[in-house]
């Protein structure tokens, strides 16, 4: 397993992909910030409010990271290696969640100490949000992870969660959408930038943790069924 981590970990931290696009996420949301500004209360909660937007990114990720995988034999070659697919399964999401959660976070960290530096953002105020935005984070990169290990190519695993990406896009900019937002990551977020959660942080922890888990159930039993012959 400790082999397994290391070539994961490798393969991520030299992946000029994965570099591409923490530094296109930056990017984006820098130039996002033109908008949102005026929503928010200060640069933080601007780039929190602009993350569900580029949700885009972690999806090619794991096209990319994962989805590649499959098409190369790679994933087929560690199973034959002798590594059990439960392993094989953990490591790649764990590595895939890390790589996503940086993706996404670089640009929030960076304003949020901007604006504790400022002091218009209080210390615990900050932590208390990224631990939120944290578990919504994980909970909303486990859907393209699903997708990778039920469908096993690039295509697929980009086509079927970017028609759910604007299909959830269309659903959060609805007027009426408060209980819908509470419910999906990605209104969660929105939610948290505008300071308008309607449920406590611990249940809202709760709710992530049960995408999480259900997700994660329904990714290891297609992969369980998954002929890599």
């Amino acid at each position: 397993m400790i082999n397994l981590i290391k070539a994961e970990q490798y393969k991520l931290l030299h992946s000029r992909c994965f570099w591409g696009m923490t530094f296109g996420s930056s990017l984006l949301s820098s130039i996002l910030l033109l908008d949102s500004r005026q929503l928010t209360a200060n640069l933080f909660y601007a780039a929190l409010y602009n993350t569900p937007i580029l949700y885009f990114l972690t999806i090619v990720f794991a096209a990319v990271f994962v989805g590649e995988d499959f098409g190369n034999r790679t994933i087929n070659s560690l199973i034959c290696a002798g590594h059990s697919r439960s392993t094989v399964f953990f490591i790649k999401g764990i590595i895939y969640e890390i790589g996503s959660i940086l993706i996404l976070s670089v640009s929030l960290l960076v304003y949020g100490i901007y604006e504790m530096i400022t002091g218009a953002l209080p210390p615990i105020q900050f932590l208390q949000d990224c631990i939120m935005a944290f578990f919504s984070i994980i909970a909303m990169c486990s859907l393209p992870l699903l997708c990778s290990f039920v469908f096993k190519d690039i295509g697929r695993t980009l086509a079927v969660p970017m028609v759910l990406f604007f299909v959830s896009i269309f659903i959060l900019n609805n007027d009426q959408a408060g209980t819908i937002a509470t419910i999906l990551p990605m209104g969660q977020l929105r939610l948290i930038s505008l300071q308008a959660l309607s449920v406590s942080n611990f249940t809202m922890i709760i709710i992530d943790i049960l995408w999480v888990a259900i997700l994660s159930v329904l990714t290891y039993a297609a992969f369980r069924r998954t002929d890599l012959k």
